[in-house]
């Protein structure tokens, strides 16, 4: 149907899984929040906002930096792997950076 209807096809197959995912994180949250065994910390809302936010402004590079199919067809192997080591770093940077202006230190992800 996704392939029928939307033209997506195989993408469904990704899509399947990180809803299943997601669905299976819910759920075990919640099981955990139910019965008493996690407990939120304090500034967790804010971690998870800045996580949020350094994801959309990622995802928002990442996309302005792909090319079109029918240039990415015409380039040669080298052009390709090259834009595409520009995409990567170009999306790790503004992530890491999102996430240092948004407070987050290495500091934050050791488990204590």
């Amino acid at each position: 149907p996704l392939d029928h209807y939307f033209g997506i096809g195989h993408v469904g197959l990704a899509l399947a899984t990180s809803l299943a995912a997601m669905l299976n994180a819910g759920l075990l949250f919640r099981g955990l929040y139910r019965f008493g065994i996690y407990h939120p910390s304090p500034g967790w809302r804010r971690f998870l906002l800045t996580l949020l936010g350094a994801n959309l402004v990622m995802a928002t590079v990442l996309l302005g930096f792909t090319a079109h199919l029918n240039q990415w067809l015409f380039w040669g192997g080298w052009q390709r792997a090259g834009w595409m080591l520009l995409i990567c770093l170009s999306g790790m940077l503004v992530y890491t950076l999102f996430l240092l202006v948004g407070g987050m230190r290495p500091s934050h992800l050791r488990h204590r």
